[in-house]
């Protein structure tokens, strides 16, 4: 396979995924600007990152996907200057938020969807040392990593869940007759390396199992699934119903445990070869 190739095969259409994915991450926002600011001392990603490079005050960085904005405040307690850009507005209120509470004027937040960006106009081409996309949905086809790419002057990391299995969405599909696309996860890490091995770079690769829960209400739990859903195709009211029975009988007290297993893999790599 050649990079023409590739492109054909790994190039998405928007297909409104950009405005269904703020919708979904919109009602999100809430609950991850309650998460703490990670630490290089137990995140993995953040180790790696200080152990590849330096970061300091003359380190220019971009967050693509930056959700509230957790790692972009990280990666500032450095002295970095730091961009984050995500595609849901409540992630960026979040996020400009916790930074006000922290105190961290090395750091700006705007709302975009990284897909249609155009990296020229914004003045983003070549200008950073370290672009990084963190367990993001923003990276996921030719063109969005080749933006990414594009942006960097040095360095690149990118952080992606694949083998994941979610207990409780995994069932609420099954009751409904949803075919979950689990391949599209699985397959991109492995597009993504062919991009990367193409294009003449070495990229390091590190893979850790981590398994979550989370606890929410049923009626939380089942617009999740619904959102889920809809990326895939618009769900049908007696979808809809059939998630909701199967959440009401696995719940206790109006509550659900989600479990889910995952095999996390990250890359890194310099674009300067």
């Amino acid at each position: 396979m050649n990079l023409e190739q590739l492109e054909k095969e790994w190039s998405k259409k928007d297909n409104g995924q950009g405005e269904l994915q703020a919708k979904l991450w919109d009602k999100k926002a809430g609950q991850y600007k309650e998460k703490p600011i990670p630490t290089p001392e137990e995140n993995p990603f953040l180790k790696q990152v200080y152990e590849e490079m330096q970061i300091d005050e003359h380190t220019r960085i971009l967050d693509i996907g930056c959700g509230a904005g957790r790692f972009s405040l990280a990666l500032a307690k450095s002295g970095a200057q730091v961009t984050g850009t995500d595609v849901s507005s409540e992630m960026i209120m979040a996020a400009k938020e916790l930074a006000e509470k922290e105190h961290q004027k090395n750091v700006s937040f705007f709302h975009a969807d990284w897909s249609s960006m155009e990296i020229e106009k914004m003045g983003f081409l070549k200008n950073f040392d370290l672009v990084f996309a963190h367990m993001t949905p923003a990276v996921a086809d030719y063109h969005t990593l080749e933006k990414m790419c594009n942006c960097s002057k040095n360095k690149c990391f990118l952080v992606k869940p694949s083998r994941r299995s979610d207990m409780v969405l995994d069932g609420a599909f099954q009751a409904a007759g949803i075919e979950k696309n689990k391949k599209e996860t699985d397959t991109s890490v492995a597009m993504i390396f062919s991009y990367l091995w193409l294009k003449g770079y070495s990229p390091y690769i590190s893979y850790r199992d981590e398994v979550w829960e989370i606890g929410q209400s049923v009626e939380d739990m089942l617009a999740w699934c619904i959102d889920r859903a809809n990326l895939q195709g618009e769900v049908t009211w007696e979808q809809r119903g059939k998630m909701q029975a199967y959440l009401s009988d696995i719940s206790e007290n109006g509550r659900i445990t989600e479990r889910t297993n995952t095999t996390i893999v990250t890359m890194s790599w310099c674009v300067e070869r």
